[in-house]
């Protein structure tokens, strides 16, 4: 099917998981869509949106001073809403999706937030459970490789980001030690 899921003909109740990966801060109304895909919701189904989580109660002015990531997502003509967590577990609960779970996008953590968000309450399922289920099919395998690398890439990021703090701060020494150096021969 191509096209909005609103001009679908959905069976109501029909569907497991719903989706939508970078969508929602492009929809126009995303009320109306919403609405559509908890119609079409199977019982016991979820939605799954990756959409750019907003840093609730930023400033625009301390977002631009400290070169936020989410910077890149203000898009006028590409993204017509966007939310913060808040924001949008409202809007979904309002939708009839009351339990909401969100947490950092596997890629692109560093402005994206994953949500999965269902009528009724979500099962937290032990990693190595979920591990163990992933790797019991190959496409599981392929799912479970994808964390796997995720994983691996916000471990380099964090350690990038600890070693460039730990080069600034040596600078930071560095510098503090050659004025006072050069003080101390002007004094000489």
């Amino acid at each position: 099917l191509v096209g909005a899921i609103e001009a679908q003909a959905l069976q109501a109740g029909s569907f497991d998981v719903i989706i939508a990966m970078d969508v929602l801060e492009h929809l126009t109304d995303p009320v109306a869509t919403l609405a559509t895909i908890v119609a079409a919701l199977a019982p016991g189904g979820v939605v799954m949106f990756q959409t750019p989580s907003y840093p609730s109660g930023a400033r625009l002015d301390v977002l631009q001073e400290s070169a936020h990531p989410f910077l890149s997502m203000l898009l006028p003509d590409e993204h017509t809403y966007l939310f913060s967590r808040r924001s949008l577990s409202l809007l979904l609960q309002r939708a009839g999706l009351p339990h909401v779970s969100i947490q950092p996008a596997a890629v692109f953590s560093q402005y994206d937030m994953c949500v999965v968000a269902s009528r009724e309450p979500l099962a937290v399922v032990p990693p190595e459970e979920r591990e163990q289920a992933l790797l019991a099919t190959p496409s599981g395998r392929i799912v479970q490789a994808l964390l796997d690398r995720a994983s691996e890439t916000r471990d380099l990021q964090a350690s990038l980001a600890q070693r460039t703090a730990d080069v600034e701060s040596l600078a930071a020494s560095l510098t503090a030690a050659e004025e006072d150096r050069a003080a101390r021969l002007q004094v000489i």
